[in-house]
This record gives structure tokens, C-alpha cells and sequence, in this order.
């Protein structure tokens, strides 16, 4: 008899049962119980040398938490992912509790990280279809840094939509009203919010749209497809040339990631189109590797990861001690417009 044949029987995951049987929180009095009474009826005993060591481990009243990032998310954008653990790490610190930063990209791998530390939480950083995610940590008080196709836990998110209101407003304030969308990923669920908001925002305000979309499916967020950038700008390059080709053209263009704008920016010269001049753009995250290097850096939305990480934790730290609430709790950081350069 083993821990995982314990866990089928009681109906929970097997990090379930390791807390009951190492008597730490999190667990409520009949799940607790059920599976007590499945160890006694089985006669299961824990290996006394690991038992010992995890009480160990438990009384020095550590808490330690995980930032687990799944598949293939935050490949291309390091300096986000790099301000967010920033932010969780502040409040960790003040809180006295450990911090991990963890890649999963496999369901395997995943279980493993869970079955080698007693993480007490767990933040999670993933995109697209995520319900491997979701089934691994359905015992652990969790909340999710970025959109994902769950509906369940605790979410810290960036307003997806306020950033497509913020773009459509921005544009108008420059009294443009023919405008552009161009997004090579449009099946990702940040873009997505933020695409539709912009189109809807614009043309409430009596703007013109022209949606420029590659959604053939989500392969830019899986496998080799995000680490290829060879493969996000031979998408932009169609859609580029759709745009270039337009008429009217629009003289405004709206793109949900910086890390587009700046293959944007070099494809719009291969036409000819300067940006800035021939047309304003305006884009999002506020990552400076992919900015530095424009002339002129255009408008862009800054979502606020140091921000998204600290609420995260706070978050986390309040379902953690808090277990017999089961309501979720959404919390929007509020995304803010960094001008242009002017030229």
C-alpha cells in the first residue's frame, strides 16, 4: 500500500493525503478524517524516516510557497517574469516565508515538484488550456498571475480589458479613426481580452477597425513555436503585408505585446511605413529589451507585474490561512499608459 493508492481510494490527490499524515493545515476535519480512517482500515504505515524529517521540516514554522510557471509561458518575456517574482519575493520577505521559482512544463514534472516539498501554496504563471495545471494543485490554495483557461482559485490579473479601453482611448486622444489590430496569436486569452475591448472601446467611440489576426491555434504558447521568434514574425509578416496593403490604411495600430511591436516596427520599414510618421502605434507589457532599441519608442501600457506578484502572495497568504473560506477572489491591477517618445 502506498501514499498514491491511499489518495485513489480517499478520492484526493496525494499531496492531500501527505498533509494529513504529517498533520499540517490546509486538509478540513472530514476529508482529514476520511482518510485517517483509510490509513487505519489499510494498515498503511509512512515510512518513519521521511515522516521524521517532514515533521522536522514542519516545526521550524517556515512556510515555503512555489511560483510554478507552466509549459512554454514567459520564454520571451524574461524581464516580466523577472519583476514578478521581484514583487513576490518583497512581500515573502516581509512575511518571513520562503519563495521557490519553478519551471514545469510537463504533468510528470509538476507531480514531481509537488511530491518533493510540502509547499503550503503555490502561484501560477501559464496560458491556453492549463487543466493538467488545475487537477495538480486542486488541494493547495492557489492563485493564478496570468490569464488561463481555468475558472477556478484565486486570480491577480493585469485588466485585459482596461488595456484594450486604455489603446482605443489613446489613439482617439491623438484623433485618429481608422484604426488597426494586429496580433500573430490570437488564440491566447490575454490578447484576446484586450483585442476585443480595444475593437469594442474604438468603435463606441466612432472609430473604424481593421482586425489583423493570425488564430489558426494556440502554437505560438506550445512546444517549439514561442522559442522559434522565427515563427511569431513569419505570421506578422503576413498579416504586415495585409495591413500595408490596405486602403484606406489605417494611420493608427493597436499590437497586445511588445515583443510583436518590435517585429512590427522592423516589418512596417520593409514597406516603407515608418512608424511614428506614417502611423502610430501603440503596444503593451513595458519591457524594455524589446523597446530600447525603437525610434521612436511608442506608446505602450505598463500591466504592472511587480505589482501582479505582491498582491499575489497576499492573496495566497490570506487562502492559506483561511481554509474554510471557498469563495474565489479576483483582484485587477490597474494598467497604466507610458507616453511615447517624441520625435
Amino acid at each position: 500500500m502506498s501514499m498514491m493508492e491511499i489518495a485513489k481510494i480517499a478520492g484526493v490527490s496525494h499531496v492531500t493525503v501527505s498533509r494529513v499524515i504529517n498533520d499540517q493545515p490546509g486538509v478540513s476535519e472530514e476529508t482529514a478524517a476520511q482518510i485517517r480512517k483509510i490509513i487505519d482500515d489499510m494498515g498503511y504505515k509512512p515510512r518513519a524516516d521521511r515522516r521524521r524529517s517532514q515533521l522536522k521540516q514542519y516545526r521550524t514554522n517556515i512556510m515555503e510557497i512555489a511560483v510554478i510557471v507552466t509549459g512554454e509561458a514567459c520564454k520571451q518575456h524574461s524581464s516580466f517574469l523577472q519583476k514578478l517574482y521581484y514583487g513576490v519575493e518583497r512581500v515573502c520577505e516581509s512575511e518571513g516565508v520562503c519563495s521557490s521559482l519553478l519551471y514545469a512544463s510537463t504533468p510528470s514534472r509538476l507531480a514531481m515538484y509537488l511530491e518533493a516539498h510540502q509547499y503550503k501554496g503555490v502561484l501560477l504563471v501559464g496560458e491556453g488550456d492549463c487543466g493538467w495545471v488545475v487537477d495538480a494543485v486542486k488541494d493547495i490554495p492557489a492563485v493564478w498571475l496570468t490569464s488561463h483557461s481555468s475558472t477556478s482559485g484565486g486570480v491577480v490579473l493585469s485588466g485585459n480589458e482596461m488595456i484594450g479601453r486604455i489603446a482605443a482611448n489613446y489613439l482617439s486622444s491623438r484623433n485618429l479613426k481608422n484604426l488597426a489590430y494586429i496580433c500573430a496569436d490570437g488564440k491566447n486569452p490575454s490578447y484576446q481580452y484586450r483585442g476585443e475591448m480595444f475593437v469594442y472601446a474604438a468603435k463606441s467611440g466612432g472609430a473604424e477597425v481593421v482586425e489583423f489576426i493570425d488564430d489558426i491555434g494556440n502554437q505560438l504558447t506550445s512546444g517549439a513555436g514561442i522559442e522559434d521568434l522565427s515563427a511569431i514574425e513569419s505570421r506578422l509578416e503576413i498579416l504586415v503585408e495585409q495591413y500595408a496593403k490596405s486602403s484606406p490604411r489605417p494611420t493608427g495600430i493597436f499590437v497586445p505585446s511588445d515583443l510583436m511591436t518590435a517585429i512590427v516596427y522592423r516589418l512596417l520599414r520593409k514597406h516603407n511605413i515608418k512608424p511614428g510618421i506614417d502611423v502610430e502605434i501603440i503596444s503593451v507589457d513595458n519591457e524594455a529589451p524589446y523597446l530600447a532599441g525603437l525610434y521612436p519608442r511608442p506608446a505602450t501600457i505598463d500591466i504592472g507585474p511587480i505589482s501582479r506578484g505582491e498582491r499575489g502572495v497576499e492573496q495566497l497568504l490570506w487562502q492559506i490561512r483561511h481554509p474554510e473560506q471557498d469563495r474565489g477572489v479576483h483582484v485587477v491591477i490597474e494598467p497604466i499608459l507610458v507616453k511615447p517618445e517624441q520625435i
